[in-house]
């Protein structure tokens, strides 16, 4: 969050400049692999297993972070292992990870 410490025409003087969310701090794509779909009927399509984080890009085009913080380091191992073997990632993702993930990344 940038704080814009310039005076304005604003009432309450100080208050904070909110960017909008596509000005939002943006993370650079890692290098992704083809996720190997061996059931078929998978909406993810690529995966980028980081040090500490996977990034997953799904049918549509989004491509979402999920890190040691969210949704915590367990689900993060467990999602690379999945997406490894090329089966269950969605699925998991799914049921028990869902909307929990760290940023949502430009694809």
């Amino acid at each position: 969050m940038r704080f814009n410490n310039k005076s304005s025409s604003r009432a309450y003087r100080g208050a904070p400049s909110i960017a909008s969310m596509d000005s939002a701090q943006r993370h650079s794509l890692p290098r992704f692999r083809r996720y190997s779909n061996r059931r078929g009927h998978s909406a993810v399509t690529e995966y980028a297993a980081l040090a500490k984080a996977i990034a997953v890009k799904f049918a549509d085009g989004a491509v979402y972070l999920y890190d040691m913080d969210c949704p915590g380091p367990h689900h993060v191992e467990r999602m690379k292992e999945l997406a490894k073997a090329g089966e269950g990632l969605y699925a998991y993702i799914s049921h028990r990870v869902g909307r929990r993930y760290s940023s949502q990344l430009e694809g």
